[in-house]
C-alpha cells in the first residue's frame, strides 16, 4: 500500500509551498519511514528480502521537526534518529547477504565487489549513526530512564553485532577487534534490559516498532555472543530475561489469561516459548534449565 500510495516518491519543495502543503508532505516522509523501519526489522526478523531499496527506488528526505514541535521535539528526533539506524542495519544485512550467499559469488567476482571497502564504509555510517545518537542523548540509566532511548540504544547494539559478528570468535589476531565489538555490545544489551526490569518499563517497550517481539530478536544476538564467547554467568542472566519475553509474546498471553506471570527473579516458574528459543539452540545444545 505504501507503495501503491507513492510515500517512497521524493516530492520536491520549492520556496512556494505553502506551510499547509509542507505539513502533508512531512506526514507522508514520517509515514513512508515508519513503514520502511517496520518493514527493515520483520524482515531481518524472518529473513525475507526488504520490499523497498533506497539506493534505487526510493529517495525521500529525512524527517524533520516542524516549526509548532520545536517546543515538543523529543518524540521525532527519536523517529529520526532509529531512522539512521534502521537504514544502517539494512545496509548492514544488504552486506551479509552479498558476502555470505553462493548466489552472489559470481557476481561478485564479475562486479570486482571491493568487500573491505565496503566494510569500511558501513562501519563508518554506522558509527556516525551511533554518534549522532550518543550525542543527543545518554546511555540509559536508573535515574534518566526513557523507552525509546532503550530502543534506539538496543537497535545500535543489534547493527553493531550484525556488522562485527561474521569477523568475530576466530583464532586469529584480525578477529579479536571485531569479538571486542560484539561482546561490548552484547553487555550492553544485558544492561539495557536489566535496567528495564528493574525500573518495570517492560510495559513501555510495547510502544516501540515491533513491541516484543523486536525487543526478543534483539536479546537473541546477545545470547548468541555470550553463547559462542563463553559468557556463562551473563548468558544465564539473559536466558532469564528470554524466557520471561518469549512467555509474554501475544500469542502466549492469550493462551494464559488466566495466570499471573512474575517478572525475572532468581528463577522462573513457567517454560519457554519453543518457537522463538529454538533458533538460538539446536539438538546437540539444548536450552538451558534456568
Amino acid at each position: 500500500m505504501c507503495k501503491d500510495l507513492g510515500l517512497q516518491r521524493k516530492i520536491v519543495v520549492t520556496s512556494n509551498t505553502s506551510p499547509k502543503i509542507m505539513i502533508e508532505l512531512e506526514k507522508r516522509k514520517r509515514t513512508f519511514w515508519a513503514v520502511y523501519c517496520y518493514d527493515v526489522m520483520m524482515s531481518i526478523e524472518n529473513g525475507v528480502p526488504f520490499h523497498f531499496q533506497l539506493d534505487k527506488e526510493s529517495h525521500v528526505d529525512d524527517p524533520q521537526v516542524l516549526m509548532d514541535e520545536v517546543n515538543d521535539q523529543e518524540k521525532i528526533i527519536h523517529f529520526i534518529l532509529l531512522t539512521k539506524i534502521i537504514r544502517c542495519q539494512a545496509q548492514i544485512t544488504q552486506f551479509l547477504h552479498q558476502k555470505l550467499d553462493a548466489q552472489w559469488a559470481v557476481k561478485n567476482m564479475l562486479t570486482h565487489w571491493k568487500e573491505e571497502e565496503t566494510f569500511e564504509a558501513l562501519t563508518n555510517h554506522l558509527k556516525e549513526a551511533i554518534g549522532i545518537l550518543t550525542s543527543y542523548t545518554s546511555f540509559p540509566e536508573e535515574n534518566d530512564m526513557s523507552y525509546a532511548a532503550c530502543f534506539l540504544y538496543l537497535a545500535s547494539c543489534f547493527a553493531t553485532i550484525s556488522l562485527h559478528r561474521p569477523f568475530a570468535f576466530q583464532n586469529t589476531p584480525a578477529s579479536s577487534p571485531h569479538t571486542g565489538h560484539c561482546a561490548e555490545a552484547a553487555f550492553n544489551i544485558r544492561r539495557i534490559m536489566g535496567l528495564v526490569f528493574r525500573c518495570e518499563a517492560l510495559e513501555d517497550m510495547y510502544c516501540s516498532i515491533r513491541g516484543i517481539h523486536q525487543i526478543m530478536h534483539y536479546v537473541s544476538a546477545a545470547i548468541t555472543v555470550f553463547k559462542e564467547g563463553g559468557y556463562e554467568s551473563e548468558l544465564r542472566d539473559l536466558m532469564q530475561i528470554a524466557l520471561y519475553l518469549s512467555s509474554t509474546s501475544p500469542v502466549i498471553e492469550m493462551n494464559n489469561k488466566t495466570s499471573t506471570m512474575q517478572q525475572p527473579s532468581t528463577s522462573f516458574g513457567f517454560q519457554p516459548n519453543p518457537t522463538l528459543l529454538s533458533l538460538l539452540y539446536t539438538d546437540d545444545d539444548p536450552i538451558p534449565n534456568i
